[in-house]
């Protein structure tokens, strides 16, 4: 068996939330962790998280939200240079949490030093 890293995906309305999409509202986690083939290199951990995310988290209004990645409390960048879902097959969603914070927006249990994506 193959190790894995785990990570999670903030998600942050920056839109108030009644204005969201319906589904959006009502679908999309405020965290999501995901699990990564520890074959993945470390600078390529966020591009394989937001790959498996996008593909298992479908959002109707991606401009609402902004997406990071953090591990153990530190914020992942994404690299300039990845090409949208190559990575998708070796990463796994494998939890989410579901709700907004109405008084700022933010996604319930979001680490402090998360940075936008």
């Amino acid at each position: 068996m193959s190790q894995k890293v785990m990570v999670s995906v903030i998600i942050k309305p920056v839109v108030p939330v009644e204005r969201l999409h319906v589904y959006d509202a009502e679908c999309v986690p405020g965290r999501a962790d995901v699990v990564i083939d520890a074959s993945v290199e470390k600078t390529r951990w966020a591009d394989a998280a937001l790959d498996a995310f996008h593909s298992a988290i479908p959002i109707k209004s991606l401009d609402d939200f902004e997406l990071s990645v953090v591990f153990e409390g530190e914020a992942l960048e994404c690299r300039d240079d990845h090409e949208s879902y190559s990575l998708a097959g070796l990463a796994d969603v494998v939890d989410s949490v579901y709700g907004f914070d109405d008084a700022d927006n933010a996604p319930m249990q979001e680490p402090a030093d998360a940075s936008p994506r």
